[in-house]
């Protein structure tokens, strides 16, 4: 069975922190170009944004923010995730 417990590059692997000011709760969709990635609902304030789930790579990710009274906006904020799980010892040759 394989784990990231003892990983300790976990934030680089899972990407940047995306933070995300909601003035009320809201429910919020992400975008990769035009396709959803994700879709969840937050409670008001600084929320950071599960990125968990997102594809990995470095791109756009255009944020459409829909509040419990009904007002739209959209916000773009660059994302970057290493989806590398290479162990370190591997680019190390052992003789």
């Amino acid at each position: 069975m394989t784990t990231l417990n003892s990983r300790t590059d976990l934030d680089y692997i899972e990407g940047n922190s995306i933070i995300l000011y909601l003035p009320e709760r809201s429910t919020v969709e992400a975008y990769k170009g035009d396709a959803l990635i994700h879709i969840e609902s937050y409670y008001a304030g600084n929320q950071e944004i599960n990125t968990k789930d997102f594809p990995y790579g470095s791109y756009n990710v255009r944020f459409r923010i829909k509040s419990a009274s009904g007002s739209e906006k959209e916000e773009t904020r660059f994302l970057h995730k290493n989806g590398s799980y290479t162990a370190p010892w591997t680019s190390h040759v052992l003789r």
